[in-house]
């Protein structure tokens, strides 16, 4: 297994000691329930692994419910925001905007004017044309913005191809090579204030290899910036720490990690931020279905269950692997597909695999979907979006209720002359 936040005791399978049997019974499923307390450990993980020489901005994509944002706030956590109604959310959960960084590479004039008008730490630049557009917005607001150019190092991270940002093929980043030209030009606009570097090679790194060679450009070009009288006050180094999904994985550990990052930008004694999103809440989440029915044929085995690529697409979108478990400890196995009720070839959660001899009935649990599972869920076949619950301590407590199909109905307008 790769996590230690779902394991069985006494033949049920719990989290904190909560039979996730009972969330059902409760809930009903398809059901994501987060154990708060792993995330909340592994924020401290890493701000010691640090000595507390960081600020860490949660990647708030990775999952962003207002209660997982307000409970890594009160502890001190900042945000990464990618859009005007991520920074919305993050506010409403009392975020404090000092201690957001905005980020994504089409930001549009009230998305950076709302930044502006709230006072958030940073907003990165992503291309050249971004810098003439943020000047133009202040200006109009009679405002300075604080920015950070993030950088493109042409770094391959060997990640999945669609979570991969660093290299020149990706949509991500301004050119290393055009930085000191455009940091150049940035000094001598009066609503622009270049504060720092930002960088963000791509997301489930699994070696630390990408993080060297992109940090190493980064202090190149940090020293070449301070001797152009720049004046730089933070890195932010992104994010990207991969976490196990597989038994047979082996993530970067957090402390080497840190040791690296102080080995290879931490003589230019600047602030340094972090945007890690999976690593704090990925193995924290656990997606729970049902299985509806049991298919086979001369060739396969296929067990029929009620959570769809509309509630966890992952699999069929990165062809990504989750561990999955009965709720009730079974010890017999068959190869077979688990597959959802989407009128699609590509709904499944995994194919081909040795996985419990469930049958009709059978509750199961999808690991490490703590990240990027709710979030991008859909109502795709007029689905409707999971519940979450968010267990803290011994008790759990509903933080997202299950969609109707009313409400989703009642968003369509028919025009009178139809």
């Amino acid at each position: 297994m790769p996590t230690t936040v779902f394991n069985y005791k006494d033949g049920k399978l719990t989290t904190n000691d909560i039979q996730l049997e009972e969330l059902v019974k409760q809930y009903s499923t398809p059901l994501y329930v987060y154990n708060n307390d792993h995330i909340i450990d592994n924020y401290n993980q890493f701000m010691k692994a640090f000595d507390n020489k960081c600020t860490v901005h949660y990647a708030m994509k990775a999952n962003s419910n207002q209660a997982i944002l307000k409970s890594l706030a009160v502890v001190g956590c900042g945000m990464d925001i990618v859009s005007g109604g991520e920074l919305k959310r993050a506010l409403s959960a009392g975020v404090d905007a000092k201690k957001i960084i905005f980020s994504g590479v089409a930001k549009t004039d009230d998305e950076l004017s709302d930044a502006l008008n709230v006072g958030i730490l940073q907003i990165n630049i992503e291309s050249e044309a971004e810098i003439y557009q943020l000047n133009n917005v202040a200006k109009k607001l009679g405002k300075v913005a604080p920015v950070a150019l993030r950088i493109n190092p042409n770094v391959d991270a060997g990640t999945h191809d669609k979570i991969s940002t660093g290299k020149k093929t990706d949509k991500f980043g301004i050119d290393i090579d055009l930085a000191i030209s455009l940091y150049d030009k940035m000094i001598t606009m009066k609503n622009i204030d270049p504060q720092g570097i930002s960088i963000h090679i791509g997301s489930q790194l699994m070696s630390a290899e990408p993080f060297v060679a992109s940090y190493k450009k980064v202090a190149e070009l940090a020293e070449k910036l301070i001797k152009n009288n720049i004046n730089l006050k933070r890195l932010d180094l992104g994010g990207g720490l991969g976490i196990c999904y597989k038994t047979s994985d082996s993530a970067p550990d957090v402390n080497e990690y840190a040791k690296m990052v102080f080995d290879t930008v931490g003589h230019l004694n600047l602030d340094l931020h972090f945007e890690p999103g999976r690593w704090l809440v990925g193995n924290a989440g656990a997606l729970i279905g049902k299985v509806e029915n049991i298919k086979s044929n001369d060739l396969k085995t296929f067990i029929l269950c009620d959570v769809g690529m509309n509630d966890l697409v992952r699999p069929t979108l990165y062809n990504s692997y989750h561990h999955i478990l009965p709720l009730n400890e079974i010890n017999e196995y068959i190869n077979a597909d688990l597959v959802g009720p989407v009128c699609e070839s590509g709904d499944y959660l995994c194919k081909n695999r040795k996985i419990a001899k469930m049958i009709k009935g059978d509750y199961f649990a999808v690991l490490s979907a703590g990240a990027y599972g709710m979030t991008m869920a859909n109502n795709y076949n007029s689905r409707v979006n999971p519940a979450e619950v968010l267990v803290v301590g011994n008790k759990s407590y509903l933080i997202r209720k299950r969609q109707n199909i009313d409400e989703i109905i009642s968003r369509d307008i028919i025009p009178p002359v139809i």
